[in-house]
């Protein structure tokens, strides 16, 4: 809204010349020409304002919605075009005995990927990754979002070797970005890990969140 000055900017001529004055004022306004001189204004004569302004379309509540919502839409549109998302960085996590060591460039960001998986490589591996219908050998460390360990291969001694479409759908899809001998953490939310069921013979609870550390040994076929 425009502002008007107060009285003492009108000059001798008092209240009969407000109006004239105004009008010549308000016509600087529209051109963006009008500076006060004392860099003062008040709001003791509110009525005085623009035509620009009393006759400018005023948008609906419907209309801003609408344009809000588009906002929202396009936002949503671009992370989903990109697929993935930074996350803030965390801590490495506390390698169990007999694990190989990360990598002093690996991230500490997890990414995100559109399905919600995140994931960071500790290590990258080199030549082939494995697809999701090979068979891989793996040591494995995973623990639960307070810490507790709820199973380890490195614990036994012994590397398990399965196929990446006989476990659950966050190892699958994590499995598949590192190489031979690369080492990944993951962090599977649970609807790609053990869903609604949980799994009460490994003290998993039910849609928990689950935190695995993954060196990839060999892969298979």
């Amino acid at each position: 809204m425009y502002r008007v000055c107060n009285m003492q900017h009108f000059g001798r001529e008092g209240i009969g010349s407000m109006p004239k004055k105004i009008a010549s004022w308000l016509r600087l306004l529209d051109r963006g020409c009008l500076v006060s001189r004392s860099r003062k204004c008040l709001t003791n004569v509110p009525h005085y304002v623009s035509s620009v302004e009393m006759n400018a379309p005023r948008p609906s509540f419907r209309l801003l919605a609408r344009r809000s919502l588009g906002i929202a839409m396009l936002g949503c549109l671009l992370v989903a075009a990109t697929g993935i998302q930074a996350e803030e960085d965390a801590p490495f996590p506390k390698l169990p005995p007999g694990a190989g060591e990360i990598d002093p460039k690996a991230p500490k960001a997890f990414t995100a990927t559109e399905s919600g998986l995140k994931y960071r490589i500790l290590r990258q591996g080199a030549g082939v990754k494995p697809a999701a219908v090979q068979r891989v050998e793996v040591n494995y460390h995973g623990w639960l979002f307070n810490g507790r360990v709820f199973d380890s291969s490195y614990s036994r001694g012994m590397p398990i070797t399965f196929g990446l479409n006989q476990v659950i759908k966050g190892w699958t899809e994590g499995m598949q970005k590192i190489g031979k001998g690369g080492m990944i953490e993951l962090e599977i939310p649970g609807y790609l890990g053990y869903g609604l069921q949980g799994q009460a013979s490994s003290g998993i609870p039910p849609n928990a969140t689950l935190h695995f550390l993954v060196e990839l040994i060999d892969i298979m076929d």
